[in-house]
């Protein structure tokens, strides 16, 4: 293994890596499934025979008051021995936190070795291709199997939850001197079981978008009948119009778990733009055919247990919680394998709906129609986009003729050597066990009759084809399209409105910097101005700006994620071996980052076909978000016992941020520090503090003083990739003086008066 400078990097170890080579706490672990292993059955145990025989009289009257003793003892033991087990274990991560350094500059201080494919991944690997072989000779086991995976999953967290109010219960009918102390445990018990019963609940949002109905536009609604009765498909209850280059259908549940869901089909206006009246009624066909064999209300469930999860090991992780070992480890094993049955099953769901609206619409109108839509998704983001993002350089605001532009654009379609590339891009890529779809290559080549081999030249003769009318002129009818395209054009302005804030941020930084000789001569104004181009200017603008920002700064993270995203995109092989080289680097280190990095390589890899490379790439994203949720706690509060220090902003993003106190006239005082972290040290934890005048029979950081932090975060632009959390401040507290004694800290404090 060679370090970045080509020296050979000895194989030292960070705490993440620490921590997955020996397994997090193998003793603790140890200890607290033996506790609670062989502690809770036998309290059980203990407490059966003290109910039956606690009525009886005599000797075993006794018996029955010692059987008392031994179940309080068994019972709070092994729970005692689980938290102390966790306990240690924390202070011996945090002892090595501060053995590894804590100095003033956490690049240095970050340990890197090489990364290799860990067993589990290897388990997981050849899970995935057993379960692509069964998606292909038998999907009805496949589809038998999740469904055991999902009752295991949804079994485990139900079967605690039985555990923990048997535990409650029986406690509470202890009697004799222990009986206070053990009500009070099942009080204890009886809240962490309402807070696991409550992960269960997950609510679904109803997508957004501009309504259309049959009396507006009738040809689509007769197109959609028409649809339903080929496939046997239910009506969608609603349909909605956005600003997506693409089509989807969904289900919210009326009655929760009891179901009876109200079925929506988002259509992306962009689409019926780009795409010709039959392809278009192909993409509805295909998107019906997912009703019509109930793949959303499979699929559903099998989201809403992936997020019940997720949001339990969340808030477990958040809250440093004594219950996390009954858990967390088991989210660790469960969740990557049921993840990869999920995507199997989705990736057949996906072949089946393009069988069934090649019968509707022809497989050649089908293929073609897939294709153009995901090609013209790469001309929308690598030519249009960019061209209507350059305006943010004077503008604050997205225009108010933005659609406009695309759909013009569309209309025009793009450059036939774009085409050409994108689509032998789109043709050449390979699929794998990570992808909840097929690739495009496979899905039209089966649309097309070839055998799951497509041919891209004669599909680039089919798309450089003249095309007839538009599916939007065609279904969604001429006369209505106007006022149809105002109305969604309105609400992508207010989605784009985030993202031109933090371009015309970055703008203003970098212009406002600039000498009279043209040259920038701050490092953040280069590197907004760099950060500005890759989204905004041509390849080769972007790639000097971001390999000058390199050569001030060699260290910086941020830039070598986007020097190695663009260059392993590039058509020349030095450039690519160089950006490839690039994005290992990054991946080795502990940052948030380092995610970006292994997306790039496993996309990378994937396109030449190195599957060993990519087992080893997702190796390491598994670690970083592991890293990620067990940090997602420390990122997301802030104490007087945190280790401080001030957080400097380029003067333009600064001031911003005192117009934007001043015109709040309930903050009082706003602070801006960075938090060292535990995991992922390389990426910046950044909090905002805003000390609030509120009414006195108020909190002074309840809901209103969060709402007014929380108004702030939106003017505070980062001159890199961090973590920015807002957090309001009691003024008298311990957090408060600890903020004071941090120098450069304080951004704004109100005047006397004002």
């Amino acid at each position: 293994m060679k370090s970045e400078g080509g020296v050979s990097a000895s194989p030292r170890v960070s705490i993440l890596d620490w921590e997955h080579r020996r397994g997090r706490g193998r003793v603790a672990f140890v200890l607290t499934y033996g506790m609670l292993g062989v502690g809770l059955p036998a309290a059980l145990l203990v407490a059966a025979l003290t109910l039956w025989l606690g009525d009886n009289p005599g000797p075993l009257g006794s018996v029955a008051n010692a059987l008392e003793v031994a179940f309080i003892v068994l019972l709070v033991a092994p729970l005692v021995g689980a938290i102390a087990a966790n306990a240690w274990w924390e202070r011996r991560e945090a002892r090595m936190h501060d053995a590894s350094g804590g100095s003033a500059d956490p690049v240095e201080a970050i340990e890197t070795g090489p990364v290799v494919a860990d067993g589990q991944q290897r388990v997981l690997a050849a899970l995935g291709a057993r379960l692509e072989e069964l998606a292909r000779t038998d999907p009805k086991r496949l589809t038998r199997e999740i469904l055991l995976m999902t009752v295991l999953g949804y079994g485990y967290v139900l079967a605690v939850v039985a555990l923990l109010l048997v535990v409650m219960f029986a406690l509470a009918r202890v009697g004799g001197s222990f009986g206070g102390l053990a009500r009070q445990a099942a009080w204890f018990v009886g809240g962490f079981t309402f807070f696991v019963a409550s992960s269960l609940h997950v609510r679904v949002i109803a997508p957004t978008g501009r309504r259309v109905t049959r009396a507006g536009s009738p040809a689509l609604f007769d197109a959609l009948g028409t649809i339903e009765r080929r496939l046997d498909a239910p009506a969608p209850d609603v349909v909605l119009l956005d600003a997506e280059m693409n089509a989807a259908v969904h289900e919210v549940p009326r009655l929760g778990i009891f179901g009876l869901p109200r079925r929506y089909l988002v259509i992306g206006l962009p689409l019926f733009e780009a795409l010709p009246a039959d392809e278009c009624v192909a993409i509805l066909a295909h998107e019906l055919a997912h009703l019509s064999r109930r793949h959303v209300t499979r699929g559903a469930w099998a989201a809403r247990l992936g997020v019940t999860w997720r949001a339990l090991a969340t808030s477990l992780e958040a809250q440093r919680h004594w219950g996390r070992p009954l858990f967390l480890p088991f989210f660790r094993w469960y969740a990557p394998r049921f993840e990869l049955y999920a995507k199997a099953v989705s990736r057949g769901n996906e072949h089946e709906s393009d069988a069934m609206s090649a019968d509707c619409a022809g497989g050649a109108v089908a293929a073609r129609g897939l294709l153009r839509v995901h090609v013209y998704q790469r001309f929308l983001a690598e030519r249009v986009l960019p061209a209507l993002y350059r305006s943010s350089l004077d503008r604050a605001a997205p225009p108010a003729h933005a659609l406009e532009e695309m759909v013009a654009a569309l209309h025009a379609g793009p450059a036939e050597d774009d085409l050409a590339r994108w689509t032998r891009a789109q043709l050449a890529e390979p699929t794998l066990g990570s992808h909840s779809h097929p690739s495009i290559g496979e899905r039209v080549g089966r649309l097309a009759g070839g055998g799951g081999i497509a041919d891209s030249e004669g599909l680039v003769r089919e798309l450089l084809a003249p095309r007839g009318a538009s599916g939007a002129e065609a279904l969604l009818g001429a006369g209505r399209l106007a006022k149809l395209r105002a109305q969604v054009g309105d609400e992508w302005q207010g989605a784009l409105l985030p993202t031109w804030r933090r371009l015309h941020s970055d703008a203003r930084v970098w212009r406002d910097a600039i000498r009279e000789d043209g040259v920038e001569t701050e490092l953040a104004a280069l590197w907004a101005h760099a950060r500005w181009a890759t989204e905004c200017e041509p390849r080769a603008v972007a790639l000097a700006l971001v390999e000058e920002v390199l050569r001030r700064a060699p260290h910086h993270v941020e830039a070598k994620v986007t020097l190695g995203r663009l260059l392993s995109e590039s058509s020349d092989g030095a450039e690519r071996s160089q950006g490839v080289a690039t994005l290992e680097a990054v991946m080795r280190r502990d940052t948030g980052l380092a995610l970006i990095a292994c997306a790039a390589l496993e996309g990378y890899y994937l396109r030449i076909g190195w599957r060993e490379e990519v087992d080893r790439v997702q190796t390491r994203a598994r670690q970083l978000e592991d890293a990620l949720l067990r940090g997602w706690g420390e990122r997301h509060r802030l104490t007087a016992n945190d280790h401080l220090t001030a957080y400097d902003l380029p003067p333009t993003s600064l001031a911003s941020l005192r117009q934007a106190c001043a015109r709040r006239s309930e903050v009082r005082r706003a602070f801006l520090v960075r938090k060292r972290t535990r995991f992922l040290r390389e990426q910046p934890c950044v909090m905002l503090a805003v000390e609030c005048a509120v009414p006195w029979y108020r909190p002074s950081t309840g809901k209103e003083a969060g709402e007014t932090a929380l108004s702030l975060v939106q003017h505070v632009v980062l001159p890199e990739a961090a973590d920015l959390l807002a957090a309001p401040v009691e003024p008298r507290s311990s957090l408060m003086r600890r903020l004071r004694g941090v120098r450069g800290a304080l951004v704004y404090e109100r005047a006397a008066g004002a």
